[in-house]
């Protein structure tokens, strides 16, 4: 049975958006807190297209900030925290200056900070701004060579073909909960969380109620595996 490891040293999680630290990585975010890690985090998108109405809005952008200082609060409340938003426009299709720039900004970022491993989507979660997150991710490992930190990916809304189940006890399960509850700009009547339980336990390993998947490659055409902590 293949056991999910906390991969060593300081992490960076590059999320999306501002809920992605619970939908896609909470467990990961959690288990660093308690070791005892630093942990650092980059938002690449503003968020602006979070609503119902997914109409552009200037005041949910601090809205949405806002409601993950006080997630962090809850999932790591102990913990050094290392925070940067880049803000771009949610659903904005870059170009390749754009991507040349966001690539150099990253590289930039885990040259100069303590960071052992990042965190970031696999590249065939459904999300457009998930998967240019994952791109731009390959491209800043990439130039970097073999002084790049280590890379696990998660998922969000899309299972990945591989990967490790993370568990989530009854504790840690409480936290997540609490967290996501932070989020009531995107809290739809409950049905967000209805969405992350129904995945969580979807994808939880044996003997376990709730878990996260984790890879290690952003490739999304690896071979599947089922359960006994292998994802499916």
């Amino acid at each position: 049975m293949s056991c999910f490891d906390l991969p060593a040293g300081a992490p960076l999680f590059i999320l999306p958006h501002a809920d992605d630290e619970v939908l896609g990585c909470g467990a990961a975010i959690l288990a660093h807190a308690q070791r005892g890690d630093r942990i650092s985090l980059l938002t690449v998108f503003d968020g602006a297209l979070g609503n119902t109405a997914g109409q552009w809005d200037q005041e949910l952008i601090a809205r949405r900030e806002a409601e993950l200082t006080s997630s962090l609060e809850v999932l790591a409340p102990r913990s050094e925290v290392a925070r940067w938003s880049w803000s771009l426009p949610e659903g904005h299709a870059p170009s390749e200056r754009d991507f040349q720039w966001a690539e150099q900004r990253l590289v930039r970022l885990m040259v100069q900070e303590p960071i052992n491993v990042i965190y970031t989507p696999w590249s065939g979660d459904a999300h457009p701004d998930h998967k240019v997150v994952a791109e731009l991710a390959r491209r800043a490992l990439s130039s970097m060579g073999h002084g790049a930190p280590a890379l696990r990916t998660f998922e969000v809304w899309s299972s990945m073909p591989s990967g490790i189940a993370m568990p989530i006890d009854s504790d840690a399960w409480g936290i997540l909960r609490a967290a996501l509850a932070c989020h009531k700009s995107q809290w739809d009547e409950g049905r967000l969380l209805e969405r992350f339980s129904a995945r969580s336990m979807a994808r939880a390993p044996e003997g376990c109620f709730h878990g996260q998947v984790y890879g290690s490659s952003l490739d999304a055409a690896r071979g599947a595996k089922r359960k006994g902590g292998q994802a499916a």
